[in-house]
């Protein structure tokens, strides 16, 4: 058997989203174990680049069998609206909730995470804008989705046919986005009325 090999790569990708390289120990030719980096690592590595490049973090928790979360990143990566993203935010994916064979997928401190930012108990996709300080700048707590407890709950997918949480929705990404264009809502209604499920 070869010496184990230990490779830890950062890739952020030039079209807005931030993918941390998985960190691969070869134990041999024909297996290997995949780490996912932590939750904390990821953030760190958001807030940086926003920083440096003068933008917001839009920080999503989600999980593979979510179908809202699948939906919510069709949305933000459809050509229309992609390119205002990718021009206002570092978008980071904290992979959460997967169980069974899928555990491994999630990134580790995901939970301390979601308990540090109210998401806990909340659903997902559940997400928030911070400012490259870490800063909650706004969150997907909406009083149009109340929780169990009557308190403003997980806001989730903007959908179409919910007219107050899709104007809640449009109002927060024109409080966090660092350069708001007017055409954004316009975009964003016509991504949504194309949309059935």
């Amino acid at each position: 058997m070869k010496a184990s090999k230990f490779i830890v790569s950062l890739m952020i990708s030039a079209g807005g989203f931030l993918s941390f390289g998985q960190a691969i120990v070869h134990a041999s030719q024909s297996s290997a174990l995949v780490v996912q980096p932590s939750a904390a690592a990821l953030l760190t590595a958001a807030e940086a680049r926003a920083a440096k490049e003068h933008k917001n973090v839009f920080l999503i928790f989600h999980a593979s069998w979510c179908i809202w979360c699948l939906r919510f990143d069709d949305l933000l990566n459809d050509p229309t609206l992609k390119p205002f993203f990718d021009k206002n935010y570092v978008i980071v994916h904290i992979d959460c909730l997967e169980t069974g064979a899928k555990t491994s997928m999630n990134n580790a401190g995901w939970k301390a995470m979601m308990d540090t930012y109210g998401a806990t108990g909340q659903g997902i996709p559940y997400w928030l804008f911070l400012d490259p300080a870490g800063k909650i700048v706004a969150t997907c707590r909406s009083p149009f989705d109340p929780d169990p407890k009557g308190q403003p709950g997980n806001l989730g997918f903007p959908d179409n046919s919910q007219p107050k949480d899709l104007m809640y929705f449009v109002g927060l990404i024109q409080k966090s986005a660092p350069q708001y264009d007017k055409s954004f809502e316009t975009n964003l209604r016509a991504y949504l009325k194309s949309l059935s499920y």
